[in-house]
């Protein structure tokens, strides 16, 4: 048994935590594959990214692609936590994704991640996103 399921639940968020900052430092570096690397399982345990109002992107060359293309219309990203759970064989994980575009328009996203334990690491097997309420607003950028 993986040791993150006889770990508390702060311990087990901070491991989702470091795991998504991961994903945000890859995607501020502009390296799609890192993302994909870094956040996703491998191939062969069937990676999933389900998109709000797309159909489902499937392998990591596939997610890569995808995120290659966010990082051109959306150079902004951060994760937020809001609830953990530790299932039997796995974590599932809620809290929201949000997007700033180029000309400062802010987007939210709801998702909930379903980590699998490979290697005594957690790893993001399925991430499904929905469009979360309406926060839209041109916001800023500071360079």
């Amino acid at each position: 048994m993986p040791y993150f399921f006889s770990a508390s639940l702060q311990q087990v968020q901070r491991v989702i935590t470091e795991r998504n900052e991961r994903f945000e430092r890859n995607y501020e570096a502009r390296d799609a594959v890192a993302v994909v690397r870094d956040y996703f399982v491998e191939d062969v345990h069937r990676p999933l990214l389900c998109p709000p109002g797309r159909r489902p992107l499937k392998g990591r060359a596939e997610l890569a692609v995808h995120f290659a293309a966010m990082l051109i219309a959306a150079p902004y990203i951060r994760f937020g936590l809001f609830q953990t759970a530790v299932l039997s064989d796995s974590v599932q994980e809620t809290g929201e994704l949000e997007l700033i575009d180029h000309g400062g328009m802010r987007v939210v996203h709801q998702r909930t991640v379903l980590w699998r334990p490979i290697n005594d690491q957690l790893r993001a097997q399925v991430s499904f996103l929905e469009a979360g309420p309406d926060r839209r607003a041109p916001i800023r950028l500071q360079s």
